[in-house]
């Protein structure tokens, strides 16, 4: 059974979205995939994962200068 988790990042290359979306979609479900209109370069994913995907996601974007910032959020469905 794997853990539900929000996973958010902000970013103005296109090619890092479509690396992350990539990432996530070998390694888990993804429920949805959501842009924010106001936001543009704001970015929510909602996925389903087998794996400590805090750590995997930690090791992708860490050193990446094109990343402004992301969260990894574990979703407790209480």
């Amino acid at each position: 059974m794997g853990h539900l988790y929000n996973v958010f990042i902000t970013t103005f290359y296109d090619e890092k979205v479509k690396e992350v979306d990539k990432a996530l979609r070998d390694k888990c479900d993804v429920i949805y995939f959501l842009r924010s209109r106001l936001l543009k370069e704001f970015y929510h994913w909602r996925v389903k994962c087998d794996i400590d995907l805090e750590e995997y996601l930690a090791k992708l974007l860490e050193p990446d200068d094109k990343i402004v910032w992301f969260k990894v959020e574990k979703v407790d469905l209480k």
